[in-house]
């Protein structure tokens, strides 16, 4: 009910986001075995270097990939890696190859040997990589996104404020069209309003995954409160209490709103820093009363339990054939099968 109560409610003070900013799939790269690579540091030698983490490399293999740093830029693959709602590229434990310069402009490069040891493994041949030209390029002019959304989403969803750093196909880019509104957006992404939003309109993956996917168009669609209808007061107030959120953790929303059930659900219980936001969001922006807040607020703790009680029952189901548990390991399942005659 409450989702439709706003949009009846606020028909004229809500956007697509689609309208005030460009929303973006990450990189996909066609052959993340070539282009991501890790930082492993050897013990012995007592010296840190590139290495592959989707190949298991000699160590004379990883002595010779001292690829130079103009080409290794910090890349998020995973919201895991992010505890807050800021990112720090320096936690981050992937880089990707970034090199958009012909061959004959890499003589007496490492890249270059890289790149041939790339070709010599095939990994120019893959659909995406030979569609590129050259194979190795990820594109000319890639500009970093300033807020990183999140296409897959479990009991976290932060939308994450990025200070230069590219993001796998697993994350989509935002851009808003006025830099000024960066703040702005990233706080209203940010609040409990969105979060009901999202989970009303994106799809639960098939079997035991408590996943929810986030289809790119899903974002773009989704409705906010117009820029041109906030105040210059709400603003500023929305921006002072946004930032005082990046400097916490972002937690599953069942501790950010302190409860696991719609019947545990209230105001008092919900994550003081989120709270405000959510007040100036829904309270003064949208015109929510305290007990609407409240029911977006039931609704959100709501459909995230659903997806995971939901989740829980298929992946029980699967577990069970003719009441034979076949989750084993090792000798036990061997023992057990046998007792049974199977």
């Amino acid at each position: 009910k409450i989702f439709f109560f706003i949009f009846e409610q606020g028909k004229d003070k809500l956007v697509p986001l689609k309208e005030v900013a460009d929303v973006r799939f990450g990189i996909k790269t066609g052959a993340n075995e070539f282009f991501y690579l890790k930082e492993v540091a050897d013990v012995r030698r007592g010296f840190t270097t590139g290495a592959n983490e989707f190949f298991y490399l000699t160590q004379a293999e990883i002595n010779r990939w001292k690829i130079e740093k103009e080409f290794l830029q910090p890349i998020i693959f995973t919201l895991k890696e992010v505890n807050g709602y800021v990112l720090n590229k320096d936690k981050l434990k992937y880089r990707v190859v970034i090199c958009n310069k012909e061959k004959k402009r890499l003589k007496g490069k490492n890249i270059l040997k890289y790149i041939r040891w790339g070709e010599e493994n095939n990994f120019h041949k893959r659909p995406t990589c030979n569609s590129r030209k050259p194979w190795y390029s990820l594109g000319k002019g890639w500009h970093y996104a300033p807020l990183i959304f999140p296409a897959k989403v479990g009991e976290r969803m932060p939308v994450i404020l990025n200070d230069s750093v590219f993001e796998d196909k697993k994350l989509y880019g935002i851009t808003p069209r006025q830099k000024e509104n960066i703040q702005l957006t990233g706080a209203i992404l940010n609040s409990t309003y969105t979060r009901m939003m999202i989970e009303f309109t994106c799809r639960q993956l098939t079997g035991s995954q408590a996943i929810a996917d986030i289809d790119v168009a899903v974002v773009e669609d989704l409705y906010i409160p117009d820029f041109k209808k906030i105040s210059e007061k709400e603003i500023e107030r929305l921006e002072t209490t946004y930032k005082k959120l990046c400097k916490t953790d972002c937690l599953s929303i069942f501790k950010e709103l302190g409860a696991r059930k719609p019947s545990e659900v209230s105001l008092s219980k919900v994550k003081p820093d989120r709270r405000e936001l959510d007040k100036i969001i829904m309270g003064e922006i949208l015109g929510l009363t305290d007990e609407e807040q409240l029911e977006v607020y039931h609704a959100v703790v709501d459909l995230v339990s659903s997806r995971i009680e939901k989740a829980k029952s298929v992946e029980k189901n699967n577990n069970f054939v003719e009441g034979i548990d076949i989750i084993f390991a090792g000798k036990d399942a061997v023992s057990e099968l046998k007792k049974q005659k199977i």
